[in-house]
């Protein structure tokens, strides 16, 4: 009697860890499961009420630069070739000027036509003969006459006025350009004078011939 009641005894106390054993067990899974879906929707919360990444201000606030020169359509020069003598003397003042000028706006006058196809376009480099002078009295203040060979520019690295109002030119063309300050080295002030070697400002016109476009150095 007393072997059995132990033996009843033993299969109860085996019961009860069993069943200890699984709530146990069932606790800290059920645990484990309620940690691991809250840590999922605090991670999805912090992500959507986190602040989203601001536009590169550098990049989407800088001003927008200027329109290149390949964005314009090439100048349409006024025909002035007729009676028109070339000189490759170094001028002291624009031939045939008549002024002072006041220069509104980029324009040009076709002094020589050009004798082939090939045409200069934005960001071309370009062989030249140049004088520039003063809209106000026809001073030059500037003229690659004064060497034997004519220049050779990359017209990016030039005044806007340049950039602007030489593609389209074809070779053997000369041209005069009449530049406003504004697409130049700038205005003038009321009390403005040139002096030989001085700042040049305001209203300019420059006699320009080509010779050749991208030129092999």
């Amino acid at each position: 009697m007393a072997t059995s009641q132990a033996s009843h005894a033993r299969r109860v106390f085996a019961f009860i860890l069993a069943l200890l054993f699984f709530v146990t067990t069932l606790a800290v899974t059920g645990f484990y499961l309620w940690n691991y879906s809250k840590e999922g929707q605090t991670s999805s919360q912090n992500t959507q009420d986190s602040p989203q990444k601001e536009p590169d201000v550098n990049t989407q606030n800088q001003p927008q630069s200027k329109p290149q020169a390949q964005d314009q359509k090439p100048l349409t020069c006024a025909n002035k070739t007729k009676g028109y003598r070339n000189s490759k003397q170094k001028p002291t003042k624009l031939q045939d000027f008549k002024g002072p000028l006041k220069i509104e706006k980029l324009r040009c006058d076709l002094l020589i036509a050009g004798n082939k196809d090939q045409v200069v376009k934005a960001g071309d480099r370009v062989t030249i003969h140049y004088s520039g002078g003063l809209a106000t009295d026809g001073t030059v203040f500037d003229s690659s006459l004064s060497g034997t060979k004519p220049v050779t520019f990359a017209l990016g690295s030039l005044i806007r006025g340049w950039q602007l109002g030489i593609p389209g030119m074809k070779v053997g063309e000369k041209r005069r350009l009449y530049i406003p300050a504004k697409l130049a080295y700038g205005p003038a002030t009321a009390d403005y004078k040139y002096q030989q070697g001085g700042p040049v400002l305001g209203d300019l016109i420059f006699d320009i011939e080509l010779f050749a476009i991208n030129l092999e150095s």
